[in-house]
């Protein structure tokens, strides 16, 4: 690795770690919306009425559709492309399935729709979701295998969930 390499390393590591507090901050955020999401689960599920008449419903699936569509078509296109963003775009578009799929067959149920949700959501839906979502896994195992041989790095990268975020190493120190 060349000197000039190096230092650069250095330097996002530097910056990487001066932005902990941020981290922290962030990860405190996210924690407590977890917390709080269960009991507001609870409320809804006890209060929300069991029928609601919409007055956009149209206008809401087809907002949805068009998002998935727009989703799809950026995974397309960076897969055609061959552009790292295929990874963030698959994710997003196996989400947006998996939601479609639910709304779909939740909302239809108790109807004549339902059998038809079903079956667009687990021949359709589901398994477009789940090979996106597999693909995209594959593609950061492939990534992270050639940086980590392009680095010279010792036998074969670890698992991704055991992975530190940007594979660099903790900062030294008690963990909060």
């Amino acid at each position: 690795m060349s000197p000039e390499a190096h230092e650069r390393g250095q330097a996002l590591r530097r910056e990487i770690h001066a932005s902990s507090s941020a981290r922290r901050s962030a990860l405190a955020v996210m924690s407590a919306c977890c917390l709080l999401l269960i009991p507001w689960t609870g409320y809804l599920l006890v209060t929300l009425p069991m029928h609601y008449e919409a007055r956009r419903w149209r206008d809401a699936w087809a907002g949805f559709d068009v998002g998935l569509l727009v989703a799809l078509a950026c995974t397309a296109y960076f897969g055609w492309r061959r552009r790292q963003a295929l990874i963030p775009a698959a994710l997003i578009t196996a989400t947006l399935l998996v939601c479609d799929a639910w709304f779909d067959v939740m909302l239809a149920w108790g109807t004549p729709d339902l059998w038809p949700s079903v079956a667009s959501a687990a021949l359709c839906e589901l398994p477009l979701a789940a090979f996106l979502a597999t693909r995209a896994r594959r593609l950061l195992r492939y990534t992270l295998r050639a940086h980590w041989y392009g680095l010279g790095l010792p036998g074969e990268p670890p698992p991704l969930r055991r992975l530190p975020l940007l594979a660099l190493p903790d900062p030294p120190g008690p963990r909060p």
